[in-house]
């Protein structure tokens, strides 16, 4: 029987196994690659995500970030010696020592063709120095949660003390996302600057993400922008925004073939929009229910996760995380991730978190609604149970009814056995217990008629229906 349950056991963990299959990825040259979207944090795709490697001049976009967040695009930027004296082969844009510029210019030629001389020219003019714009940066990435990378310079040229991983570009990148400027300015296929003080001409500034280029080969008109990156120590390299049907896809791919990567990002992209959609979690949810219609407790309407195509929305696996678990620095910190203000009157309750096949696809929130009077609140999760455990259960069931029914007849059957029925048929005598004297004397009288007969007090019981007036009576004739 052991056996059979073992069976159905292992039957029922294959079943569960085989009921979540992540789709089959793509097969791309890079080393290290995120695919993520962008709004819910979701990882579509993920390949040595924690390796440490060279970001090359995807380290532009953290430098935009520290820049943007510090600095106003009409300041006024100018290029030192130290910004144009740079090794041979740096891209730049040809400015020249003393060559001032608005700062708005500066961040064109910094992300647009990935002048490094751009890039020196920010670092100084935000932080002061090179070194103290690294560490602005190094701040910054610990902040987004980039706790795997050192920055050493603005540039992303090579420094054995420059490094990241993918997951932690991909981060940074998601970061930089809702920086609304940063956005408008990668999108951009070109862009001029007009004659500074030390150079003549207007200089027309191509971008070199060529997936946003009209006309171009890899051209793609979803996709909105990106950064490029290429050091012989850190091979090509590409961070890519796109949008399609409300969902932002971000790729990042390290480390790949100089010419194929565009076209390897182009099969990520594909691969994300071909096998996942974003859905409404309130619209779709199911496993989780109110007692009541009017219930305190209710399920952000504007949350969405990732969800995959052909495949039912109770299907996937959620978990929940009560807020009242939650210290206060936590809680605080939740309530700013869920979207609450201080003027905000709601209350956070819980946040679901969505998965499916070990793989996590976003989170929604559920909140109290303080207009509503309702004094206890109930959140019902609803339990699935397959066909094969309720198979189980019931097997275990019937188990256990066997085993008390075999219980029930051993113990009757020792009932009845040799000898131990005669006890049921013992008379025994009954006394009143208002004659204690009597009792004591009928028991010695008892013993003597019968010496050979043991007594036990065991069989002497004690009852009010025997009266001993009558045994007195007839002793006296």
């Amino acid at each position: 029987m052991l056996s059979v349950i073992a069976v159905i056991i292992m039957a029922s963990a294959a079943m569960a196994a085989q009921e979540q299959v992540w789709p089959e990825v793509p097969e791309v040259d890079g080393e290290a690659i995120v695919l993520m979207e962008a709004n819910t944090s979701a990882k579509l795709f993920s390949r040595n995500e924690d390796q440490i490697m060279y970001p090359a001049s995807t380290t532009k976009i953290l430098t935009a970030i520290v820049v943007l967040e510090n600095c106003s695009l009409d300041e006024t930027v100018t290029f030192t010696a130290e910004c144009c004296d740079l090794e041979e082969g740096a891209v730049t844009i040809d400015t020249v020592p003393g060559e001032q510029m608005s700062l708005k210019d500066v961040m064109y030629g910094l992300l647009l063709p990935s002048g490094n001389d751009c890039a020196m020219a920010l670092a100084i003019h935000t932080a002061g120095s090179v070194d103290a714009f690294a560490e602005m940066m190094n701040e910054k990435a610990r902040d987004i949660g980039a706790t795997s990378s050192h920055f050493s310079n603005p540039s992303g040229l090579f420094d054995s003390r420059h490094y990241t991983t993918a997951g932690d570009l991909a981060l940074i990148a998601q970061y930089a996302f809702r920086n609304s400027t940063l956005v408008d300015i990668i999108s951009h296929p070109t862009y001029i600057i007009e004659p500074t003080n030390m150079y003549p001409e207007s200089r027309v500034l191509t971008n070199s993400h060529e997936m946003i280029i009209p006309g171009g080969g890899d051209y793609n008109e979803y996709v909105i922008g990106g950064k490029t990156g290429y050091l012989y120590e850190a091979g090509r390299c590409l961070i890519t925004y796109a949008e399609k049907d409300g969902m932002t896809l971000l790729s990042v791919v390290l480390n790949s073939s100089y010419y194929g990567i565009f076209a390897e990002t182009q099969e990520l992209l594909d691969y994300g929009w071909s096998n996942f959609m974003i859905s409404n979690v309130s619209e779709s949810e199911r496993k989780f229910s109110y007692a009541d219609e009017k219930a305190k407790v209710q399920i952000d309407s504007t949350s969405q996760i990732i969800t995959l195509r052909g495949i039912p929305f109770s299907d996937l696996t959620s978990d929940i995380r009560y807020a009242y678990y939650l210290n206060e620095d936590e809680y605080q910190a939740a309530k700013e991730a869920a979207g609450i203000t201080g003027s905000d009157r709601r209350q956070l309750y819980a946040a679901i978190d969505y998965s499916y096949a070990g793989n996590y696809l976003g989170s929604s929130n559920v909140f109290i609604n303080p207009d509503m009077e309702i004094r206890k609140v109930n959140f019902i999760k609803v339990v699935y149970i397959n066909a094969l455990l309720i198979i189980l259960i019931a097997v275990l069931v019937v188990l256990a009814v066997i085993f008390v029914i075999r219980l029930a007849r051993k113990s009757a059957s020792r009932q009845t056995g040799p000898g131990k029925g005669r006890s049921k048929h013992r008379k025994v005598r009954h006394y009143d217990r208002s004659d204690a004297v009597d009792l004591g004397r009928q028991y010695i009288r008892s013993s003597n008629r019968n010496r050979n007969t043991i007594h036990k007090l065991d069989d002497i019981s004690v009852s009010g229906n025997y009266e001993f007036n009558r045994e007195r009576e007839r002793r006296k004739k």
